[in-house]
């Protein structure tokens, strides 16, 4: 298993969109992926109802659950 983290302190720098973006061409290449949505905004949330599709999947976790999440 990979993990990929994108990870900044600016606020608007385009994380959730690029991940959101590596992840559908992930599973459109035939590979699993699980977004984790740990921003309390919840932008990929909103993305993945807004979406209709049931791929990739998503989780909004709490940072303290990260670890967890991943095994």
């Amino acid at each position: 298993m990979k993990v990929i983290s994108f990870v900044a302190q600016q606020g608007g720098s385009g994380k959730t969109t690029l991940a959101l973006c590596c992840a559908v061409a992930a599973e459109e290449e035939g590979l699993r992926t699980l977004i984790l949505d740990l921003d309390p905004q919840a932008t990929a949330r909103f993305w993945y109802e807004v979406r209709g599709v049931d791929s990739p999947k998503l989780a909004s976790i709490e940072p303290h659950q990260l670890d967890q999440a991943i095994k």
